[in-house]
């Protein structure tokens, strides 16, 4: 009776001679296989063994990688380390679709970047996409060995200026009421109500959901480390009366089809959703609002609380930014922005100019 396969090979040192020799059984033939280090001493055998095990992992780089191979290897490293690998995967994906066949060094700076603005694609896109490819190929060069000796310059687009809208309480309230699908309609109000970003809102489980303490935990267990923090926040009454009557909803339609309740809390027939965009685009729509996202919505949360005399640190916290970084971007929605600093300059020269004014009427 032949031997079971092995799922990975065992590797051992053994002394054949003057010199240490690696062996193992192949996995597929189940053969045994040895190299020999060409060392006489055991530890230094050890460092060779670790060094040729670390090879084998890692995969002798393809002799003249296409920008599609680079690419590939660069999704490969980097799955296991990102929390959004689709649309890593998605961005790489129309990269090789367009220039996947050339090799790095047939690349012109800029010829990425007229080719995707020839097809009216928006400047934001086209950032991201090189910025994918600009990745994939630093990687390729920090290889051991190298895949290619040098990065090609890519030029990209100018960084957009930053995005202003945000809507009113009217604009806020009239969204809400345009929302045909309830799941959507919720999205909104946790939107708003939270100033989550989409992501964090439909992952969102109801275990993270505290009823009873009135908070909600964005943080995912097990997901890495982001720029993109994510925040417990607390419920005002708002919300929580819509996550109460969402939550009995889906209890009492699973009890109806014999199932568990979903155990995520944004979910579209018993299924989570990847993106809210389409019923989101579909509700501004109705409502009459234009240039709206769902990113939007968390502006217009984080605004109206700074126009609110909200402290900096509190919205810091509810945001999951640093202090610096909300009063850098929405500090000039303040009552108070500047105030000090512009009365100061004026002195005791403004009461003046003003009782001219009026005696000259």
């Amino acid at each position: 009776m032949p031997r079971p396969k092995l799922r990975q090979p065992r590797y051992a040192l053994k002394l054949r001679g003057r010199f240490w020799t690696l062996t193992w059984t192949d996995p597929e033939s189940s053969r045994t296989r040895a190299v020999s280090t060409g060392q006489t001493n055991e530890a230094q055998a050890k460092i060779w063994r670790d060094q040729f095990l670390a090879g084998l992992e890692q995969g002798a780089p393809p002799p003249q990688p296409l920008l599609r191979d680079i690419l590939d290897g660069y999704l490969r490293d980097r799955k296991p380390r990102v929390a959004a690998y689709e649309r890593l995967e998605f961005a790489a994906a129309v990269i090789k679709r367009h220039i996947g066949n050339l090799q790095p060094h047939m690349l012109v700076p800029q010829s990425y970047l007229e080719r995707r603005a020839k097809e009216g694609v928006s400047d934001g896109t086209i950032r991201r996409e090189i910025g994918v490819l600009r990745a994939a190929l630093a990687w390729s060069t920090r290889q051991q060995p190298p895949w290619i000796d040098r990065a090609p310059a890519i030029e990209a687009p100018p960084s957009p200026e930053p995005r202003e809208r945000w809507l009113t309480r009217e604009e806020v309230d009239r969204l809400v009421a345009a929302c045909r699908s309830s799941h959507v309609r919720l999205f909104v109000l946790l939107a708003y109500h939270t100033a989550a970003r989409a992501g964090a809102i439909l992952e969102l489980t109801w275990d993270r959901v505290d009823f009873d303490n009135l908070l909600i935990d964005y943080r995912r267990p097990g997901r890495r480390r982001t720029n993109k923090r994510r925040a417990t926040v607390r419920l005002n009454r708002v919300i929580v009366a819509a996550l109460q009557e969402a939550r009995q909803v889906a209890i009492e339609d699973a009890r109806r089809k014999g199932e568990k309740p979903a155990a995520y809390v944004i979910e579209h027939r018993g299924r989570s959703l990847l993106s809210i965009r389409k019923g989101f685009s579909e509700a501004c729509r109705r409502a009459g609002i234009a240039g709206c996202t769902p990113h939007t919505l968390r502006h217009t949360a984080a605004t109206h609380m700074v126009m609110q005399r909200v402290r900096l640190a509190e919205i810091a916290r509810m945001l999951g930014d640093s202090e610096a970084v909300v009063e850098r971007v929405y500090g000039k929605h303040s009552p108070d922005y500047l105030r000090d600093a512009a009365d100061a300059l004026a002195g005791e020269l403004g009461p003046r100019l003003v009782s001219q004014t009026v005696s000259e009427k």
